[in-house]
């Protein structure tokens, strides 16, 4: 797994790993839609749906105040959020680009890469069951959940990316980091008693993010 790669790799695999798991996104992003909604099995629009800022905004909201998002985090946490979306929101309103293909959990456990001739390359994206059209910055921003900014991993990885036609807004940092809050407060939204490490991963991520 691309995982195993990035926790105990060189820096000549990680590098390699990069390179290829920034092109293949871009391949996967090279495919568009009309607009934002989940796939029928055709990969045509089943449900269309918004992807403006006031569903954005209205999903982190209900997070916070209705769902177990809030409660998890803490008063001050929640306002650290809060105060984040504010501020950052209106970058979603300047997003004019094609909705692609977003896999939706483009992440370290669901890449499997292979060390092959020409060095460490990507052999298989897997789980797609949560594929939908939408915004890259999705992807972005699960991929680099746990990077570090301008880490070995991220430099090579967006360089790729772009190197193989992804297109990336000037913001797309931020973007990244509103997309995947999203998926954060989602997950922690859906979290028990029973599942502590998770939710304090989470968390931690979620003030990462927003600081």
């Amino acid at each position: 797994m691309l995982r195993d790669i990035l926790q105990r790799g060189e820096k000549r695999q990680i590098t390699e790993a990069a390179e290829s798991v920034g092109d293949i996104l871009a391949r996967i992003h090279s495919h568009t839609f009309d607009c934002p909604g989940f796939l029928a099995g055709d990969l045509t629009i089943a449900n269309p749906f918004n992807m403006g800022v006031d569903e954005f905004y209205t999903f982190i909201s209900e997070s916070l105040d209705g769902g177990a998002t809030g409660y998890w985090l803490g008063a001050e946490a929640t306002k650290m959020v809060r105060s984040f979306c504010v501020s950052h929101r209106s970058l979603l309103s300047e997003i004019h680009e094609p909705s692609v293909l977003v896999h939706s959990d483009f992440n370290g456990l669901n890449i499997l890469m292979l060390d092959s001739p020409n060095g460490i390359e990507l052999s298989a994206v897997l789980d797609w069951e949560f594929a939908f059209s939408g915004r890259r910055y999705v992807d972005i921003g699960n991929m680099l959940r746990y990077e570090h900014e301008n880490s070995l991993f991220e430099r090579h990885f967006i360089k790729a990316y772009q190197n193989s036609g992804g297109f990336l807004n000037e913001d797309w940092v931020q973007l990244s980091k509103l997309e995947d809050l999203i998926a954060l407060c989602y997950l922690l939204n859906r979290s028990t008693p029973e599942m502590p490490n998770r939710i304090s991963d989470l968390r931690l991520l979620i003030i990462q993010t927003v600081q």
